[in-house]
């Protein structure tokens, strides 16, 4: 509930406001439970990468890499809310890390 109510803080222009309670949420779920900050994680990613985070929303997908995933990285790489990290070599980089489960 918590990163739902930042994600649409975040979408709708409050982006100080959004990017604070995700990471404060993703960090409090992170503490509670592990497995389902790793399912989350990628719409936190999206969600920065779609108001112009970029730092954050590659930390967030190096982060999502190191663990488990739900998602391939071509997947990720062919997902339009990353388009704009496309050009950031770092995006491939960090696609290619994945390791296989």
């Amino acid at each position: 509930m918590r990163l739902g109510i930042a994600r649409a803080q975040a979408c709708s222009g409050l982006v100080e406001e959004g990017m604070h309670g995700m990471q404060a949420g993703l960090k409090e779920l992170a503490q509670r439970d592990r497995m389902l900050c790793y399912l989350v994680q990628p719409e936190v990613a999206r969600t920065m990468a779609i108001v112009g985070r970029r730092e954050e929303a590659l930390a967030c997908l190096r982060d999502l890499l190191a663990g488990p995933c739900a998602f391939t990285p071509n997947e990720l790489r062919d997902d339009p809310y990353f388009a704009s990290l496309k050009s950031d070599p770092r995006f491939e980089e960090i696609l290619k890390s994945a390791k296989p489960l």
